[in-house]
C-alpha cells in the first residue's frame, strides 16, 4: 500500500496514478511506460532472483497466485539485466 506523505492515508487510484505520471514525466520516463509495469519486471526479477511464488505474490499485493503466474514472464525472455541494458541503448538512439 502506497500512503500519501500529505495526508498519510492511501492514495486515491486516480491521485496516485496524476502524481506517479508528474514525477515520470519529470525523470522523462516515456508516456507508453505506466506504473503498473514496475510491478510487473519486479514479479519477474524476484523470479529470476529465486523467490517463491508465495513470496511474489505477497510483495505484489496480488490476491491469487494465478494472477501472480501471469507477471512472471519465465525463462524466455531476456533477463532483466539483459532488457534494462536494451531499453537504455535505445533511450540514447531515440535521442539523437
Amino acid at each position: 500500500m502506497i500512503v500519501s506523505e500529505a495526508t498519510g492515508q492511501p492514495y486515491s487510484p486516480g491521485i496516485f496514478a496524476k502524481t506517479w505520471r508528474k514525477i515520470a514525466d519529470a525523470a522523462g520516463i516515456p508516456k507508453e511506460v505506466w506504473n503498473r509495469d514496475s510491478r510487473a519486471g519486479a514479479v519477474s526479477e524476484g523470479d529470476e532472483a529465486g523467490a517463491t511464488l508465495g513470496e511474489l505474490q505477497r510483495m505484489a499485493g496480488h490476491t491469487t497466485s494465478k494472477i501472480t503466474q501471469r507477471y512472471r514472464r519465465g525463462e524466455n525472455v531476456v533477463s532483466s539485466q539483459e532488457l534494462a541494458g536494451l531499453r537504455a541503448e535505445k533511450r540514447k538512439v531515440g535521442k539523437t
